[in-house]
């Protein structure tokens, strides 16, 4: 099976390292494509065979580009407009910013309360606006620039994360994977994702969610239908439930230089959002442990670990670096900014789980506000405290869903004071009775919720092979995910079911003709799959000659006389017989029959009978192959009618016969692009090639033919001159520029 874990960061893999090594270990291939362009594999991951990284599309590549972003961030700022969220104002006021600068482009400048305002709304008036995004949604189609990218990967398996952050283009993955019939499965990336982000704009096959409250928040606020949802266990946090001391507390609290016989506390910092003036609560605190008149407060060791996303905020002058374990190496980053001789700051990265495994492991009570760290303190049975730190210090603590998940009054593991005197006692209790809390229940139900043995990460593999197996549910998905629909460009039914669909060009308006797939997803994209040839057919001039050899519709060829106003001459040979039908559509469509010619032969080494077998009869289809085969050959019984594509008897010409029979003008320019008979064309051509007339050729070269095809050209007078190849596509064609000098 063949994997692509799509991510917006390649940081965020690190909640997935021991998913990407199971399935490397059972064989599979894991591509991760990182929407950040980082294409460099992390050490956890550096050295494990089949495992690689790609870098994925920065936007989307067609007109909609504009307008999903901001549909997709009004839906999400809709919903916290819900009874759920009311109280949520920081995430109100997160998605509402958002919103207000999409559709602002960042001009508009928020002020406080502006996101309130939409909370005077009535229930049936946020129903009809959330109907409206939702039917916009669907009338977003699929992205060829995805497709595009996808149909290189290959991939029988795409796995998302996180998909719900405000405003997310990973929609368009779901979108891609539908259209192109591979299973699609969001994972889940951290413990607060479906109350405090956007909403999952178009369901994929599966949601992989860690518990069963997880899995209710999918139901309830993304309305996700049961039916894809699997719970696995939350699989970032195996790795922790393995991990054993790298050093005994006295080593550990000596190198801090702490003192060895004193109680711990563990300060676990939250992150910005949560808490963006936390030092100064953190202050405040310490300030109040040391005039407390409790021996165990006023003289216990403080190690204060902030959030990895705010270690600026504490960086000292007096930092050194430690670094300890026989074992696991511990390194971290140590000051006392605190001006608290019992009191450290311990900083380390997102990926020192040993660090933070030390930290709780030796600590005899760890205090936090609203972070997941406190998972990780439930894991090694700490006691955890915490308390209301005001809107002021935390004002994305009270007011988040998640957060009172962990709490013991709603079946959790951490324990709440109401205020800093209950708090006080609350943690000298803790401090002096030295003996653990132990593992809370909670634990298993939040993080382990499979009982039969296997870890979260297994599960998580296990469900992934499932779904491939099962393949994709977009024929099912209709009412969960957008329907393509005629792009805005269209101008409606052109005698039938084919649509007049602009070209994705800007020099000049290109008309095609559209009905099948293969003409939806690549023919009106041609300029942004093949910029270099848009590029090379703009150098040309209105006294040249351009033999288009492989026209398919035709988009190249109208493309190079419509923007010299029909002035440049053009031979098109295309011998696909519906897509030779819809070419000549687009020659009338465009008012070109004055300056293109259409040819339905089809060129090769000689001129003789020949067959023609398709890979599809539908127009604008590409990779047919040429066959030597007996003419009019019958076939032998119906499952031989029922089996093989139509395999077309052809009259195959040679050019420089047909130029000689036919007297067609002597190009300037040569495009070729006939899927791997590339040598037959070129052989068939020898004589024209070594025509002084002949100024350049631009070949699409399948990569087994580059050596061959070079040779010959190397007889001819014509030198390369550049060599592309398609974005992302490592084992695709390349295109060769060569031109006479």
């Amino acid at each position: 099976m063949r994997v692509l874990f799509v991510l917006k960061q390649l940081g965020y893999i690190r909640h997935f390292d021991s998913v990407v090594r199971e399935l490397a270990q059972r064989g599979h291939i894991v591509r991760l494509a990182c929407q950040d362009g980082e294409t460099q594999l992390p050490e956890s991951l550096t050295g494990i065979a089949g495992v690689s990284a790609v870098a994925w599309p920065a936007k989307r590549g067609d007109q909609w580009v504009r307008h999903a972003s901001l549909v997709r961030r009004a839906g999400d700022y809709l919903r916290y407009l819900e009874p759920s969220f009311v109280g949520a104002n920081k995430l109100r006021a997160r998605a509402f910013e958002k919103l207000a600068g999409t559709l602002s482009a960042h001009e508009r400048v928020v002020t406080p309360g502006m996101s309130d305002a939409a909370l005077a709304l009535t229930a049936d008036e946020r129903d009809r606006l959330r109907d409206l995004v939702a039917t916009i949604e669907r009338a977003i189609p699929s992205d060829p620039k995805i497709e595009a990218f996808l149909t290189d990967e290959a991939p029988d398996l795409i796995v998302i994360t996180p998909l719900i952050d405000l405003g997310s283009g990973q929609t368009d993955i779901v979108k891609g994977a539908a259209a192109l019939g591979i299973p699609a499965a969001m994972a889940l990336f951290s413990w607060d994702n479906l109350t405090t982000k956007g909403i999952v704009h178009d369901v994929p096959d599966r949601i992989l969610v860690w518990n069963q409250r997880q899995r209710d928040e999918a139901i309830t606020f993304h309305g996700v239908p049961e039916d894809r949802i699997r719970i696995t266990g939350a699989p970032r946090f195996d790795e922790f439930f393995a991990l054993t001391p790298a050093a005994s507390r006295d080593a550990f609290l000596g190198s801090l230089g702490l003192d060895r016989s004193a109680p711990t506390v563990l300060y676990l910092g939250s992150s910005k959002f949560v808490a963006e003036n936390e030092r100064t609560f953190v202050e405040r605190w310490l300030s109040l442990l040391r005039q407390s008149p409790q021996p165990s407060l006023a003289g216990c060791n403080v190690i204060v670990k902030p959030h990895p996303d705010v270690n600026r905020m504490w960086e000292a002058a007096d930092a050194t670096r430690i670094t300890l374990g026989s074992g696991p190496t511990v390194s971290a980053l140590v000051s006392r900014s605190l001006n608290d001789p019992q009191a450290v700051v311990v900083q380390g990265k997102f990926t020192a789980a040993q660090l933070l495994y030390e930290c709780l492991a030796h600590a005899d009570a760890v205090v936090a506000l609203n972070t997941s760290a406190e998972l990780e303190a439930g894991i090694l049975g700490k006691s955890v405290l915490t308390l209301p730190a005001g809107d002021d210090v935390a004002d994305g603590q009270e007011n988040t869903l998640h957060y009172h998940y962990l709490l013991k009054e709603h079946g959790g593991h951490v324990e709440r004071a109401a205020t800093m005197a209950e708090h006080l006692s609350s943690l000298a209790a803790a401090l002096e009775t030295k003996t653990p809390a132990g593992r809370s229940p909670f634990i298993a139900e939040f993080l382990r919720p499979i009982s039969d043995g296997r870890t979260p990460t297994v599960v998580f593999v296990d469900e992934l092979e499932a779904l491939e197996q099962s393949g994709s549910q977009a024929e099912s998905r209709a009412g969960t995910r957008a329907s393509p629909l005629p792009r805005p460009t269209s101008e409606g039914d052109a005698g039938g079911a084919a649509q007049k669909t602009r070209l994705d060009y800007d020099g000049c308006s290109v008309w095609l003709m559209v009905s099948s797939p293969m003409e939806a997803k690549w023919r009106v994209r041609a300029c942004a799959k093949e910029p270099w040839t848009v590029a090379w057919l703009e150098r040309l001039t209105e006294t040249n000659v351009l033999y288009d050899i492989g026209a398919n519709v035709g988009a190249f060829s109208i493309l190079a006389t419509k923007r010299l106003a029909n002035r440049l001459r053009v031979v098109a040979f295309e011998p696909g017989y519906a897509t030779f039908a819809r070419l000549c559509d687009n020659i009338v469509v465009n008012g070109c029959d004055a300056s293109i010619l259409p040819i339905a032969n089809p060129l090769w080494s000689t001129t003789a009978l020949t067959a023609f077998k398709y890979r599809s009869l539908d127009p604008g289809q590409s990779r047919h192959a040429m066959k030597d085969r007996e003419m009019f050959r019958p076939k032998h019984n119906d499952r031989d009618r029922a089996t093989e594509r139509y395999v077309q008897p052809m009259l195959a010409v040679a050019l420089d016969d047909l130029m000689r029979s036919y007297s067609l003008p002597v190009p300037t320019h040569i495009k070729l692009d006939v899927d791997g008979a590339e040598m037959h064309v070129l052989n068939g051509a020898r004589e024209l090639l070594r025509s002084s007339e002949l100024k350049s050729v631009l070949i699409e070269v399948d990569r087994a033919l580059v050596d061959e095809v070079s040779a010959l050209m190397a007889t001819t007078g014509l030198q390369q001159a550049a060599v592309h190849n398609r974005e992302h596509k490592a084992h695709g064609p390349l295109y060769f520029e060569f031109a006479r000098v």
